[in-house]
């Protein structure tokens, strides 16, 4: 099962830093180099510069972006910019959001959590994962010795007594601001001996199932190897041993999960609609639409579960399988559609050799009309409940198939793996 453990975290001093929001971030993997350069601009000490550091033009090996980001890391400690919490203590992070018109608040205890190998323990992955943001997220941590980000997993709480727990547990926010997308953030701390012992025997008997992250965390297992096999008389409690989570329950409120859509890049077939009988059939056809009315068509009760959209620059396309299975509509898309009859592999679809991925549906769409791809393929979300029930049968999924919104902010709390 899951072992938590408390942490003592390096955070910002928010008198030194001014405006809170100003210095958080999302993690390193949604960030545009437009949106990582008006992050630096936000504020000299964004945290953005740990998370995605920018090479300067003259850079080489010796100095990189990864030494710019250990060069920062140094700068601030001495000027005591982030300093680091006198004891260990559990945090509840709370973030309060919009999307398509409605607010929700979502919650997550943020802990270490002990790394486990892939065949057992209590944390399992859902998506496959690719090397190259591995390498990225491996020298970047051998140059800091510090996790930044937290991976955000989630666990069961049917009957709602972690969140009792929490509710009860939590402290006055150590920390309440609005970051630059708008999402307000409060850190409350979770001190004493009686409440960590509480909330660590609430998750003895749990499993964790990441959410986002799984790059990070197999990169964390990389690196407490490489440490192990520096120092292999190490203790169990080794500060690499665990990896900062920010653990969410399935059955909350607020955990809203958005789509990943595909665009196909290769030429499409003239025949396309030919080869998709006798497994898929054509069950609406119709001219443009918004895409905030097409996708409702695409769940249920208003449409088969597993129907997929087609916009091929001509027409919307509701595809429904020919077949009634228990399988997710991100499976069946690249299981019986991308691969057999585009010849898109799951090679090409990791490298992203002849796909690409946008959580934006009318942006999918555009794409087409503009030239930058010849297909958009449109999902509905996959519900938390399928990927908790993925994970718990070892199956791993797509890559990009679930995106959780808003993602875990970076730079409320860092995990220093240094005693």
């Amino acid at each position: 099962m899951v072992e938590l453990r408390p942490l003592r975290g390096l955070r910002y001093d928010l008198a030194r830093v001014g405006d809170a929001g100003r210095v958080l971030a999302p993690p390193f993997d949604v960030l545009s180099p437009k949106e990582q350069e008006a992050l630096y601009s936000a504020s000299p000490f964004n945290v953005v510069r740990l998370e995605k550091p920018i090479a300067e033009p003259g850079d080489g090996e010796t100095r990189n972006a990864y030494t710019r980001a250990a060069e920062t890391l140094r700068d601030w400690l001495r000027e005591g910019i982030l300093v680091r919490d006198a004891g260990e203590r559990f945090f509840l992070h709370e973030q309060d959001f919009e999307h398509g018109g409605r607010r929700y608040s979502r919650r997550s205890l943020l802990a270490r959590v002990r790394l486990a190998p892939a065949e057992k323990g209590g944390v399992r992955p859902h998506e496959t994962t690719l090397a190259a943001p591995k390498e990225d997220r491996l020298r970047l941590l051998r140059a800091l010795h510090v996790q930044v980000s937290p991976i955000f997993s989630l666990y069961s709480d049917p009957d709602g007594a972690v969140a009792g727990v929490l509710d009860a547990s939590a402290g006055p926010p150590l920390l309440e601001a609005k970051d630059l997308a708008g999402h307000l953030h409060r850190l409350r701390p979770i001190d004493g001996a009686r409440a960590h012992h509480s909330v660590l025997e609430l998750f003895g008997g749990k499993t964790l199932t990441i959410a986002d992250g799984h790059h990070r965390y197999e990169t964390a297992r990389a690196y407490r190897a490489e440490r192990e096999a520096v120092a292999p008389t190490g203790t169990k409690e080794a500060p690499e041993s665990f990896v900062l989570m920010g653990l969410t329950a399935a059955e909350d409120a607020g955990l809203v999960v958005l789509p990943f859509h595909r665009l196909v890049r290769r030429p499409a077939p003239a025949d396309l609609l030919a080869r998709l009988a006798p497994r898929w059939r054509v069950a609406r056809e119709s001219a443009r639409i918004p895409a905030s009315e097409l996708l409702p068509a695409l769940a249920p009760p208003r449409a088969r579960s597993g129907s997929i959209g087609l916009y091929d620059g001509r027409a919307l396309r509701i595809l429904e399988p020919a077949e009634v299975a228990p399988r997710l509509d991100v499976d069946r898309l690249h299981a019986d559609l991308l691969e057999p009859l585009l010849g898109i592999t799951p090679e090409e679809v990791a490298r992203r050799e002849a796909i690409d991925f946008t959580m934006d549906a009318e942006a999918a769409l555009r794409a087409v009309e503009e030239g930058r791809a010849t297909l958009a393929f449109l999902l509905h979300p996959t519900p938390a409940g399928a990927v908790l029930q993925a994970a718990e049968a070892g199956r791993t999924m797509p890559p990009k198939s679930t995106a959780f919104f808003p993602k875990l902010p970076t730079g409320l709390v860092l995990h220093p793996l240094v005693a």
